[in-house]
């Protein structure tokens, strides 16, 4: 089961008028508009390697690392009101409900004392739950050999949705074992990608009733 919380829609100029601190203390708005971090995340390279970077992770990902907790990871999806912001987290024992209730009131108050979104937003806390989502290169390499359903930026092989087995990953790409074919797709080609659960066999009960009329036969 997938715990989520949510902190509530912040206005803009609520944040203006109460800026706590983590800590509890009321400092006065920031005003330096180069340290607000950008909402989306940012493609730069790093010799060959192309690295996904999502700036506000650097803002709220100290704070949740100092609960106990790894971020994996932002999504973000634009609503009719504004922007709704959800931070997938994990922990060495799993998530529970009140572990997104914690890091959604640190997240929150960091988010406000910093300043450090523009628009209106709804804060989201959630576990990765079994469709576990896919962030970085390091989430793609635990997951060799899982099936894996991506979401591309741009169709390839007139294709933007696609589901098969994760057979290879490096720095720059992933290889997706298709039911029709094998795909190289760069990260960059990458708009979403998850982990697609894999259920047991159905129907055993059946079975074992046949296995009943055999005997009684």
């Amino acid at each position: 089961m997938r715990a989520l919380t949510s902190a509530g829609w912040s206005s803009l100029a609520a944040r203006r008028a109460h800026n706590p601190k983590v800590a509890g203390s009321n400092p006065a708005p920031a005003t330096n508009e180069a340290k607000r971090p950008r909402e989306d995340g940012a493609f730069c390279f790093k010799g060959f390697k192309l690295v996904v970077e999502d700036a506000l992770e650097s803002v709220v990902g100290p704070t949740i690392t100092g609960l106990g907790y790894e971020l994996l990871g932002i999504d973000r999806q634009r609503l009719p009101r504004g922007l709704l912001l959800r931070l997938y987290i994990d922990g060495p024992e799993g998530i529970t409900l009140a572990d997104c209730e914690k890091v959604s009131k640190q997240v929150r108050d960091l988010l406000e004392a910093e300043q450090a979104l523009r628009d209106d937003y709804l804060l989201e806390i959630s576990s990765p739950g079994l469709d576990r989502p896919l962030f970085k290169v390091e989430h793609y390499q635990r997951q060799r050999g899982a099936l894996v359903q991506l979401r591309l930026r741009i169709p390839q092989d007139g294709r933007r949705r696609l589901q098969g087995i994760l057979v290879e990953v490096d720095e720059r790409a992933v290889v997706l074992e298709l039911a029709d074919a094998r795909l190289s797709i760069p990260f960059n080609a990458i708009e979403r990608a998850r982990v697609v659960p894999v259920w047991p066999e159905k129907n055993p009960p059946k079975r074992n009733a046949q296995r009943r009329k055999k005997r009684a036969g």
